[in-house]
């Protein structure tokens, strides 16, 4: 306004300024129903007949899916965080979870999804305990960047590795729920 008061300029280039439409495609990819199936067929075994590494992170990418939780939130889960709301719902299971800037959440756990969590700690006993649902060898939490390496690794099988991540899972859910 001072540049037109003081004659520099005639007009504020401002009052006419118009963004110019991004070149960029905003469509967030989610994963067709082929691939989570292939993801996913570590869960459907009666008896695992996978390794510790690939269930365990199957059933964490299966929880993100079905909660649409970040992988953050599902990595900093603790048993302690899983409790009883019997009384409310008639047996069914809630988790507390923390995600993004320290929110607070609590989401109900599909009793599906508790089915495999029992399977979990049935097949896949820990040497040390752990609070971590989803640990490391050692008990401790796991990182992100493994979860991550370990899905692009899977996501190569269908030469999709540049197109999806762990966090593509949460656009899917968002999708499914959206289409239910």
């Amino acid at each position: 306004k001072a540049l037109v008061k003081y004659s520099v300029i005639t007009k504020n280039p401002f009052l006419f300024w118009k963004p110019l439409p991004s070149t960029k495609s905003k469509t967030k990819h989610t994963i067709p129903d082929y691939i989570l199936d292939e993801l996913f067929a570590p869960l459907k075994a009666e008896k695992p007949n996978v390794s510790f590494t690939d269930f365990r992170n199957a059933l964490a990418c299966y929880f993100m899916l079905i909660t649409g939780t970040r992988l953050s939130a599902t990595l900093n889960m603790k048993w302690s965080d899983i409790f009883d709301i019997s009384d409310i719902s008639g047996g069914r299971k809630k988790v507390k979870l923390r995600e993004k800037f320290n929110v607070e959440i609590e989401k109900p756990l599909p009793n599906k999804f508790v089915k495999l969590l029992e399977k979990y700690k049935k097949f896949y006993p820990l040497k040390t305990r752990s609070k971590y649902v989803f640990p490391n060898p050692q008990g401790y939490r796991l990182t992100p960047r493994l979860m991550q390496y370990w899905f692009k690794d899977k996501m190569k099988q269908f030469d999709a590795d540049k197109l999806f991540s762990p966090h593509s899972l949460r656009h899917t859910a968002a999708l499914k729920m959206y289409l239910a």
